[in-house]
């Protein structure tokens, strides 16, 4: 019996991690539950239709003394054999409630694309089941931390199921994450201003929200692209507008963002992407999509060009792309792999 915990069901990597892994765990016949700390969302509402059990326990303040008791007393009647948790800030509510349960405990998305993590957080790493990292680069970023663990572990990444195949528009280019420095909006807003001058049909469409959208806003209205680009907030369905992109975009500077390429990827989309090492570990240049040198909007203007002038290699690029997916990251053997994990630490 597995219970995943994690902090918010968002548009982020955990988020969607859980969303895709969990129906497939189930459908391989484990027990499979659901805990977010925050409230419900899309994806919640997502993986409930897909017949996972979800529960959420409504964190929005920072204190708030019942979050923690309702999360014991899930943890308490549930009993579950493994517990999946995703992020440190799940960790340490967790710790806080069941610290007695943390060698059952699988740890993933852990390790931080930037910024310091605190010595309690590396003490917890030292009791913990298994920490569970996602991918070479993410495993290359725990050795140059110095993470450790009492096991580590490197599986390979969930995919998201494809929908079928549907004809994108060759000029809709689509950009969706957070909103802020690192994960490069105002970047493409500056790449598509170098590229809307030669198609008049040309549109960027950018989903997402964050502290930086005001700013995003004012440069979108500096630079007079309001007829090109539309700002479509969070309520938008960002997996329904990437099966009708042509082209996505992933300008981050700090290494964030796979979730977006693999579900670009799975859907048959072509990517151009900034060169950080988990995108580079995704992306083949000039076989699935393109990479460019971090900060590059002009390079990444340029290759954007060279899919719009021959839509044909936008198309090849986007099918190559989806049979690396499905060749690379198999579901059925990343299914295996996680189940090995959960019955060594159970």
């Amino acid at each position: 019996r597995i219970l995943h915990v994690i902090d918010a069901l968002d548009d982020q990597d955990s988020a969607r991690q859980v969303q895709w892994l969990t129906p497939a765990l189930q459908g391989a016949g484990l027990a499979v539950e659901v805990c977010c700390l925050g409230p419900a969302t899309r994806t919640a509402t997502t993986l409930s239709d897909a017949g996972v059990n979800v529960r959420t326990l409504d964190w929005t303040r920072w204190f708030d003394p019942t979050v923690p008791l309702r999360l014991r007393a899930l943890v308490n009647d549930t009993r579950p054999d493994v517990l999946h948790v995703w992020g440190r800030t799940a960790l340490r509510m967790l710790a806080l409630v069941a610290r007695d349960r943390l060698q059952r405990v699988v740890l993933s998305g852990a390790i931080p694309a930037k910024g310091l993590i605190p010595t309690w957080d590396r003490w917890l790493l030292g009791k913990i089941g298994c920490l569970a990292l996602i991918g070479d680069s993410e495993a290359r970023r725990a050795a140059r931390r110095g993470v450790m663990a009492n096991t580590t572990t490197v599986l390979p990444p969930a995919l998201p199921r494809a929908a079928a195949p549907m004809t994108p528009d060759p000029f809709s280019i689509l950009w969706t994450g957070r909103i802020h420095p690192d994960t490069g909006c105002h970047a493409a807003v500056g790449a598509f201003d170098f590229v809307r001058h030669l198609y008049d049909a040309l549109r960027l469409h950018i989903v997402g929200d964050g502290m930086h959208a005001t700013a995003v806003r004012r440069l979108i209205s500096g630079l007079e692209l309001e007829r090109h680009v539309r700002m479509l907030g969070t309520g938008a369905d960002a997996s329904a507008l990437m099966r009708q992109a042509g082209i996505v975009w992933l300008p981050s500077f700090a290494d964030v963002g796979r979730h977006v390429a693999l579900e670009a990827m799975a859907h048959g989309r072509p990517v151009v992407a900034f060169a950080v090492p988990s995108l580079r570990e995704l992306i083949a240049d000039g076989e699935t999509g393109f990479v460019v040198p971090v900060g590059d909007a002009v390079q990444m203007a340029r290759r954007t060009r060279v899919l719009l002038d021959e839509p044909a290699l936008a198309v090849e690029l986007g099918r190559a792309a989806r049979a690396q997916a499905e060749s690379r990251w198999p579901m059925a053997h990343t299914v295996s792999q996680w189940r090995e994990v959960y019955q060594r630490v159970a």
